[in-house]
């Protein structure tokens, strides 16, 4: 085997050593909206190829303003055409070769810049096995990271050698950069710094370059274009998508002034770099307040004065150390379109975003412990290093085991995020089918809460209340249920008036007229009711307390009609016994409404009380079906209610 060919092989050894582990790590945070529940990636059929590139990246189940189709593409071919569908070691192995092909580009990479072997190939195995990568690695969904990355180093690679070629080599290489940049940016649209990073090997060997300086034009082009026709084609899709809407409790540098946001990203650029070589503590989770707004306190200084000295030191080492240069700048570069210095983005801090700037400043490292006298020292170094960096990692990718794992990891590694407390609380709960420790998963969930109180409803979130408040109402706790939920409504009102529409959270109305109920408040249960199946008609809880409120406010007759309107447009076998119950407790006087069937009791519909019931509720029945998208159903159920029951037109 050659021996440049030896370090990669090398390589792959010890990748596979650090994240042997992994490959049972399911499906947590956004693994399951975009694995499991993103109908495109469940059928390799032209129409969801179709939507794949027509949709954003999160459609249908959100919006970010994110258009990644290839690697939604990827997921298909995971799911569909692998057929790994809910079992994820296939998606985890598709993600590791990523890694590994990452890793070998790294290492010719830096071989090609530095010359030095040693240099380039303890570089690429110390990034490879370091554990901020487990975000991207080990995270199934960090697969953007791992193909934005592959096309940036391909990228750099294909231009050296398209600056080195001569004669027709030289248009394959250049054909190899635009198909480069085009498969990057299709995969996530960070792969734009491709073009800055050309630019930046230009103007660290300008001195250097020569007559290869009239090759940058062709070489811009061959990236500009495919950018120009990236962000058109985005927009258009854009344009077509509802407004990404990027919460304050994810990222408060969205609502914050222009200064106090990119101070905030400053101070965040040091903390990437101290978890960076310390990766001692690490999180899935940054949001609010883990990291408070810059607002110049010592901790604030200390990470504004490290940065400032980095850059200075980096522009200083332009001229004496030109690799250096070359990788401070790197690291910078492909960090900017995610670190809120230039726009606010979806998140404020997020270790996947460190995939390919840790390269950087891991190779910094090796060249710096490469300085001190006797090569022993620094051979030591190096292995000590990378046997600690194995290890966190080993030790990481069991915390992306299970959802409560990766909640347990994260409340320790970030105790003042109101997310990472919602995290464990839901963890908990999930865990818990039985809910026999309702009362870690409250205690969860009010410290999460006391975080979320500091803000005002507008900016806040309203789902740790929700969750508490359901807590609350399985310990039967009315007197605890009311506040929470009162409050947790009052956010979900703030943020509605600006941005309105049907969400998950919309289930608090009902949770709250449950509460209202049991602490002897049958008229505002009532409202919160109706309100609740205004917002979820699809919903049978929502019918069920519906009904309720309605018979503790004295109309069992409206309450039947209501059970009986949630049947016919949900199908729930359980509002139907809960109908024939109501008609069994005295409602139905004529004793017709409930006959005897072959799977036992049923509901007449030749009695007169239940085809009056069924009228009543024809047309709500047939407009829900409707607003629901559901046309044959509606037709069906028009054609039953004229046919079948002679209902009168409405």
């Amino acid at each position: 085997m050659p021996r440049r060919l030896l370090p990669a092989a090398a390589l792959l050894a010890v990748i596979f050593l650090s994240y042997f582990n992994s490959f049972s790590a399911g499906f947590v945070l956004d693994n399951k909206p975009i694995l499991l529940q993103d109908p495109r990636i469940q059928a390799a059929d032209s129409a969801n190829l179709s939507d794949i590139f027509r949709h954003t990246y999160w459609w249908p189940t959100g919006e970010s303003g994110l258009y990644r189709p290839l690697t939604t593409l990827s997921y298909l071919f995971n799911y569909s055409v692998l057929e790994n569908r809910d079992q994820p070691a296939g998606y985890h192995w598709i993600n590791l070769l990523l890694h590994c092909v990452n890793a070998i580009l790294l290492y010719y990479l830096l071989l090609r810049l530095t010359g030095n072997l040693p240099v380039a190939a303890a570089s690429a195995a110390l990034w490879a096995i370091h554990p901020v990568l487990t975000e991207a690695v080990t995270n199934m969904v960090g697969r953007a990271d791992l193909l934005a990355a592959l096309s940036l180093l391909a990228g750099l690679l294909l231009y050296l050698k398209y600056c080195d070629a001569a004669g027709r080599r030289r248009i394959v290489y250049l054909a190899g950069l635009a198909l480069a940049t085009t498969f990057g940016l299709l995969c996530k649209e960070s792969a734009a710094v491709l073009i800055g990073l050309i630019a930046l090997i230009e103007f660290t060997w300008w001195r250097d370059r020569g007559t290869q300086r009239a090759r940058i034009l062709p070489a811009a082009l061959a990236v500009l274009i495919p950018l120009g026709i990236f962000l058109y084609c985005r927009s258009v899709v854009l344009a077509s998508s509802a407004t990404a809407d990027f919460p304050y409790f994810d990222n408060p540098i969205t609502g914050a002034d222009f200064w106090t946001g990119r101070l905030t990203a400053l101070k965040i650029l040091a903390r990437y770099i101290a978890i960076i070589l310390w990766p001692a503590s690490l999180s899935a989770d940054y949001s609010y307040n883990q990291i408070p707004l810059a607002t110049g306190t010592v901790a604030d200084w200390l990470a504004w004065i490290v940065i400032a000295a980095l850059a200075a030191g980096i522009l200083a080492s332009y001229r004496k150390n030109s690799i250096v240069f070359f990788l401070g700048c790197f690291a910078f570069l492909t960090i900017l379109p995610s670190s809120n210095l230039l726009f606010a983005t979806g998140t404020m801090m997020a270790e996947r975003l460190a995939y390919l700037p840790a390269a950087a400043v891991v190779a910094c490292f090796v060249i710096a412990v490469r300085q001190l006298p006797g090569k022993r020292a620094a051979f030591v170094i190096i292995c000590l290093t990378a046997t600690a960096l194995g290890s966190r990692t080993l030790l990481r990718n069991e915390d992306w085991q299970t959802d409560l794992t990766l909640a347990r990891a994260t409340v320790a590694a970030s105790p003042h995020s109101f997310k990472s407390h919602q995290m464990l609380a839901e963890a908990l709960f999930l865990a818990d089918p039985q809910h026999r420790d309702i009362d870690a998963v409250l205690a969860e969930a009010r410290q999460g809460i006391a975080i979320l109180d500091t803000l005002p409803a507008e900016r806040s979130s309203p789902e740790l209340y929700r969750l508490a408040g359901a807590c609350y109402l399985l310990k039967n706790d009315a007197a605890g249920a009311l506040p929470v939920l009162q409050h947790g409504v009052a956010i979900l009102t703030a943020l509605q008036t600006r941005k309105p529409g049907p969400t998950r959270n919309d289930d608090l109305y009902r949770l709250l007229s449950a509460a209202e109920l049991r602490a002897g408040n049958p008229e505002q249960a009532l409202a919160n009711a109706m309100e609740a199946r205004k917002r979820d008609p699809l919903n049978p809880d929502v019918y069920t307390q519906l009904a309720k409120a309605l018979e503790r406010t004295g109309d069992p007759h409206r309450a039947a009609s209501t059970l009986m309107l949630g049947m016919l447009v949900t199908s729930d076998v359980g509002l139907r016994k809960q109908l024939i119950d109501l008609y069994r407790a005295g409602l139905d006087q004529q004793h017709c409404a409930v006959i005897q069937g072959p799977a036992g009791p049923a509901i007449n519909p030749a009695c007169d009380l239940v085809r009056t019931q069924l009228c009543e509720v024809s047309s709500e029945a047939v407009a829900i079906s409707l607003n629901a998208g559901r046309t044959a159903a509606a037709r069906s159920l028009q054609n039953s209610f004229t046919r079948d029951y002679a209902c009168p037109a409405r």
